[in-house]
């Protein structure tokens, strides 16, 4: 079974300007000490494309302004394909998502290969960090359905008692659920998937790259 990458909180700059390198497993992006193979990043949509016929969906996503008097001059292609596209059906040019997705090249043109897109246009929204230029909605539902309900519970609970200012560090969670200690051990597999779960449902946010938070 193929690892799934935890997605990587990043800002729509640094996915363009990092550095792409390539190892055993695959090509990544250089994201100060992490190797971002998947990313999270939220943003404005626009020139939005959908065709049913061909199969394929795509549009332009800049970072969040928080002014007006704010440019944007960094933009990155999100596309969808095949079965996929039905995901981005609807997504229409100005509203403002939330996309998990995985860094792609083709001819040169760095792009997001998007797996999960959402909508959050009408939610409350709080800027959590103005550096990230990055905004997260408040969690309307709180909906886990892929992984081990107290799995769930008990990982979100120890972010939430843990977590420092910056939040707590991903090796940190490893050690406390993942190493031989735990009589309750996951697989760092299975703790990947739950913080994406949490990530997508808007239960926790990464302050830092690497570094988790419980949203409030």
């Amino acid at each position: 079974m193929m690892k799934r990458y935890v997605a990587i909180k990043a800002r729509i700059p640094d996915i363009i300007n990092s550095e792409m390198k390539e190892d055993e497993i695959g090509k990544y992006l250089q994201l100060g000490d992490i190797k971002a193979r998947r990313v999270h990043i939220v943003g404005v949509v626009s020139n939005s494309y959908f065709n049913s016929e061909t199969q394929l969906a795509f549009f332009k996503v800049t970072p969040f302004r928080h002014t007006t008097l704010q440019e944007n001059t960094d933009e990155i292609s999100v596309r969808f394909f095949r079965g996929a596209i039905k995901r981005a059906q609807g997504v229409e040019d100005g509203a403002l998502v939330r996309i998990i997705g995985k860094i792609k090249e083709f001819q040169r043109e760095r792009y997001i290969l998007g797996e999960t897109i959402t909508d959050i246009t009408v939610l409350d929204a709080e800027l959590f960090r103005a550096d990230l230029i990055s905004i997260f909605g408040k969690p309307v539902e709180k909906k886990i359905t892929e992984s081990n309900n107290e799995d769930v519970e008990r990982i979100s609970q120890y972010i939430k008692d843990n977590s420092r200012a910056n939040g707590i560090k991903y090796t940190a969670l490893v050690s406390a659920f993942c190493e031989n200690g735990n009589k309750e051990k996951i697989s760092e597999d299975t703790l990947d998937k739950i913080l994406n779960d949490l990530l997508t449902a808007g239960i926790i946010f990464e302050p830092k790259i690497g570094r988790f938070k419980e949203v409030k």
